[in-house]
């Protein structure tokens, strides 16, 4: 028994193509899918005529052309040469002022000046007397003397005129020559351990003092000095205990100040 030949393998597309016809099935469903295609092509072309397209409406630019100003108008025509100018029209108002009455009597002669004039009336003073000075006191006498004294017979002597005042504070004359004291040593104390340490030594100790008008010493300042180690007890001394006469200058008290040296000889 002999074996038939193999029959070649079989494509997938070869019962499409081939010699064997299809059955009734795969024709109906060929026929209906293509009714299915061509109604839905159908379809889409009626609705791609009657789409709804965007309309843009243009934009409608109008230039308005402003009507220009009207001219001025023309000036009115000059007057005739014959015809006059017209006056501003004026609207007087009623005269308030009376009517002037002519006086029946008139006089034939000027007023006599009367006597008491302001310009010879003089204006006495409450208590005074007639005859007196403008400026006397009210109760002396006629004939008495500006800046008597009422009641006086003159023979007395006359008021002594008031004192200057004082210089006013921090204000200082300088002098040659210093009041006189009046409180306190002229030579200051020493203290006995001080005295060993300066023996054989000497010098000045030269001040200015600042008196007041009572005589009272203000401020005292070393000028200069050889012992510098007394300059303290100086001023000590001379602060505490010294007290001068009232410096007197013209009959007036005064601030002075002076310089006054210390001699010291150990």
């Amino acid at each position: 028994m002999t074996n038939a030949p193999a029959r070649p393998p079989r494509k997938p597309f070869d019962r499409y193509i081939g010699g064997t016809r299809p059955s009734w099935k795969r024709r109906a469903w060929f026929i209906g899918s293509l009714g299915l295609h061509g109604v839905a092509g159908a379809v889409l072309l009626c609705l791609s005529r009657h789409a709804i397209e965007a309309v843009v409406e243009p934009l409608t630019v109008t230039f308005v052309k402003t009507a220009a100003a009207p001219p001025p108008p023309p000036p009115p025509p000059p007057p005739p040469a014959g015809a006059a100018p017209s006056q501003p029209t004026t609207t007087t108002k009623p005269s308030t002022s009376r009517a002037l009455v002519q006086p029946k009597d008139v006089p034939t002669q000027a007023p006599k000046p009367s006597h008491n004039t302001e310009s010879e009336e003089e204006y006495g003073v409450v208590g005074g007397v007639v005859g007196g000075v403008p400026g006397g006191v009210v109760g002396g006498v006629v004939g008495g003397v500006p800046g008597g004294i009422v009641g006086g017979t003159g023979s007395g002597p006359a008021v002594a005129p008031a004192p200057p005042p004082p210089p006013p504070p921090g204000v200082y004359e300088r002098v040659s020559r210093a009041p006189r004291l009046v409180a306190g040593d002229r030579e200051p104390p020493i203290a006995p351990n001080m005295l060993l340490s300066l023996r054989g030594s000497s010098g000045v100790v030269l001040t200015k003092l600042k008196i007041s008008v009572r005589g009272e010493v203000d401020k005292v300042e070393i000028v200069s000095s050889t012992i510098p180690l007394l300059d303290d007890v100086v001023k000590r001394h001379i602060e505490r205990t010294w007290r001068f006469e009232p410096p007197i200058n013209g009959g007036r008290p005064v601030a002075v100040e002076f310089l006054q040296p210390f001699s010291f000889n150990f």
